[in-house]
C-alpha cells in the first residue's frame, strides 16, 4: 500500500497543487477558507474511526493533525478546481477521492470487516486483537453488541479454518488475545 500511496501522490498532488495555486487568485478567499476549515475539522475528527488501537496521545494527535491538514488542503484545491472548471470537475473530484489511499483503505477495511473469509490468517488475528481493544473501550451498549457480533464471525472463521488450533488455544485458558496467532496460523505442509 505504501508504493500505491506514493504513486497516487505523484500523479494527483501536482494536479491539485496547480488547481490550489490558480484558485487562490480566482476564488474568493472566504469560500476557500470556509471549505478548508470544514474539511480540516472533519479530517482530524476522522481519526476516531481508525481501527488502530489508541496507544499514545502524541501519536493520535499527530495522525489527527496530519489528516486535518491534508483534508484542508485537498478541499481547498477541490473548491478552487470546481470554481475554475464548474460541473465537469465533480467526476475528477470523485475519482481522486475513490482512488486515494484512504479511499482504498476504507473499501478494504469494509470488505475485510464484512467478510472475515477475505482476511489472511494474520489479518484475522490482528482483527481479533483490535476488536478485543475495541470491546474494552466501547461505551455505548450498541457498540459493544456490534463488536460482540463481529467477534463471533471471527471465531466462526477461525473454527472453519483451523478448528484444532482454535480448540488448542481455548484449552490454554488464554486472555482475550494471548498468543492466538501461534495456534491459529496455519503452517505450510511439507513439500509446499
Amino acid at each position: 500500500m505504501k508504493i500505491y500511496a506514493r504513486v497516487w501522490a505523484a500523479l494527483w498532488w501536482p494536479v491539485l497543487a496547480a488547481a490550489f495555486l490558480v484558485g487562490l487568485v480566482l476564488v474568493p478567499l472566504a469560500s476557500f477558507v470556509a471549505f478548508s476549515l470544514i474539511a480540516g475539522v472533519l479530517g482530524g475528527w476522522s481519526v476516531q474511526f481508525d481501527r488502530q488501537p489508541f496507544t499514545c496521545a502524541l501519536s493520535w494527535v499527530r495522525r489527527a493533525a496530519t489528516r486535518a491538514l491534508t483534508a484542508a488542503l485537498a478541499m481547498g484545491a477541490f473548491a478552487c478546481l470546481i470554481a475554475l472548471v464548474g460541473a465537469p470537475a465533480w467526476p475528477l473530484v470523485f475519482l481522486v477521492a475513490v482512488t486515494s489511499p484512504p479511499g482504498i483503505g476504507w473499501v478494504r477495511a469494509r470488505m475485510s470487516a464484512s467478510s472475515p473469509r477475505l482476511m489472511t490468517d494474520r489479518e484475522l488475528c490482528e482483527a481479533w486483537r483490535a476488536s478485543t481493544h475495541g470491546i474494552r473501550t466501547a461505551s455505548p451498549a450498541y457498540q459493544q453488541l456490534g463488536l460482540a457480533a463481529l467477534r463471533q464471525t471471527y471465531l466462526d472463521e477461525m473454527e472453519r479454518r483451523n478448528s484444532a488450533g482454535l480448540r488448542a488455544w481455548l484449552e490454554t485458558s488464554p486472555r482475550a488475545d494471548h498468543h492466538l496467532d501461534q495456534f491459529l496460523m496455519r503452517q505450510p505442509a511439507d513439500g509446499d
